[in-house]
């Protein structure tokens, strides 16, 4: 199944972008490194992963 990281900005309205994974472990993971760096940067993104069917899954539980 391919699960799908999408990168908003809220402050901007503005869509970042989407990156495609093979499996949820991935993507969770891509996922934390890239909200470790915009905390770093201090930038305000929303992060949100789902699969095909719309399912939406936690990053961090």
């Amino acid at each position: 199944m391919t699960f799908v990281l999408v990168v908003h900005d809220e402050i901007a309205k503005d869509h970042i972008g989407e990156y495609e994974f093979e499996t949820l472990k991935e993507a969770k993971e891509f996922a934390i490194d890239l909200i470790t760096i915009d905390e770093r940067n201090k930038k305000n993104y929303s992060y949100s992963i789902m699969d095909m069917e719309n399912n939406n899954y936690e990053i961090r539980e």
